[in-house]
């Protein structure tokens, strides 16, 4: 492949050079299916930019909701697709900013790259940004966050771009065929004990049911019963639900998505008495199970930690799939820190492009920081937690799953 040394366009156009390169911006990801599955097989790819997640938030919430979808690709000289860019363009305070797909849901946030172009585009990445920037029309502000600092144990070769380290990190472990084994690794000889005492109490509640939904009408049933748990948990703590009914939407249709498909819902739930008690729900994608939305009930079954329960049959399942990692997704948590062996910290690419875009850019960055410095204290957060506790309304009763 050749060097990329850029060459701004004179004009705007929809396909912009760069040397050896071919940015072009295309509107769905169904138009190039067959190029992104080949890409994503042998390059660099988080489970949020595969094909199956970005053309079934398409289809699902974009569509109906008339999002402004902007695919980037990115070519050779001789037509071959390098990367792709599944970008949006959100309205925030009234400014046009260009963001990941899917952004309220994603844990990572990349482009699906080539081997070949993730291993030369560094030198040249903040040409490749200026060059997008003035391949897309009606923008602002371009605001992409979580990006990893490393992926799949090799420096993200975008670094280059990163103007800001995000609040959270993200939190992985690497799985072995025996769970036993891994199990002891993990956790003392105390907390085992413990745990078994705590699971012999549900058990005494009723039978104790684990796994995963039989058919599509049991899996709308667990999806729902996740979702009103994240509601009403949330609720409590003074935090608004950050899925609502397109998180929603989203991740029922994820799970419909052919058996032959390269990424897989999988919400193992755990019950007792035949009433669902905790949802671990993730992706499994390329040997990877990763963590996208947990909650347990409100019941009086929370005292015995289903919740630790859902999480030890689900790394037990995993394991006897011959998965390679499990990746907890991003937010610290005390639970994750017992299993974690690697630590991924998440960083911001926010660049202005008009005058709108600087006004979004000199409030965004200082709130980033805000956000990193109080989550990064133990007695910030705390208090701010305790604040929205105090701040959220009185409970209301329990909504029915659906």
């Amino acid at each position: 492949m050749n060097e990329f040394t850029p060459v701004r366009s004179e004009t705007a156009q929809s396909a912009t050079r760069v040397r050896g390169l071919r940015l072009a911006v295309i509107s769905r990801a169904d138009q190039i299916k067959e190029e992104w599955l080949a890409l994503q097989k042998s390059g660099w790819v988080t489970p949020y930019q595969s094909y199956d997640w970005v053309n079934t938030w398409q289809t699902e919430i974009s569509i109906p909701n008339n999002e402004d979808v902007r695919i980037v690709t990115v070519r050779d000289e001789a037509g071959v697709l390098h990367a792709i860019f599944p970008l949006v363009v959100e309205t925030s305070w009234g400014t046009r900013i260009l963001r990941w797909i899917s952004n309220s849901q994603i844990n990572y946030g990349m482009p699906v790259m080539s081997q070949a172009f993730a291993a030369s585009i560094g030198e040249q990445c903040k040409w490749l940004l200026a060059e997008l920037m003035n391949l897309v029309d009606r923008v602002d502000a371009v605001h992409l966050d979580k990006q990893p600092a490393t992926w799949e144990g090799k420096p993200n070769p975008l670094a280059g771009l990163f103007t800001d380290v995000g609040a959270n990190s993200t939190y992985l472990f690497n799985l072995q065929p025996d769970f036993d084994e891994l199990y002891r690794q993990k956790r003392s000889k105390s907390t085992r004990r413990n745990n078994r005492r705590r699971d012999a109490k549900l058990e005494r509640l009723g039978p104790m049911e684990f796994g995963l939904p039989a058919n599509p009408a049991e899996t709308d049933h667990v999806i729902n019963t996740l979702f009103r748990f994240v509601e009403t948990r949330l609720g409590e703590k003074g935090i608004k639900d950050p899925y609502g009914k397109s998180g929603l939407a989203f991740y029922r249709a994820l799970a419909q998505l052919p058996e032959d498909a390269a990424l897989k819902l999988s919400p193992y739930y755990l019950s007792t008495n035949g009433e669902i008690v905790s949802v671990m729900m993730g992706s499994e994608f390329q040997g990877v199970f990763s963590g996208l939305v947990c909650s347990i009930t409100d019941g009086p079954q929370k005292e015995f930690s289903p919740g630790d329960a859902a999480l030890r049959r689900t790394i037990q399942a995993c394991c006897e799939k011959n998965l390679v990692k499990f990746d907890f997704s991003a937010g610290h948590s005390d639970y994750k820190m017992h299993w974690a062996e690697e630590v991924i910290p998440l960083h911001d690419t926010v660049h202005a492009i008009t005058g709108a875009g600087y006004k979004y850019v000199a409030i965004a960055r200082p709130g980033l920081s805000t956000k990193r410095l109080i989550k990064r204290s133990d007695w910030l957060w705390r208090t701010i937690k305790q604040a929205r506790k105090l701040s959220a309304p009185a409970k209301s009763p329990a909504k029915k799953a659906g």
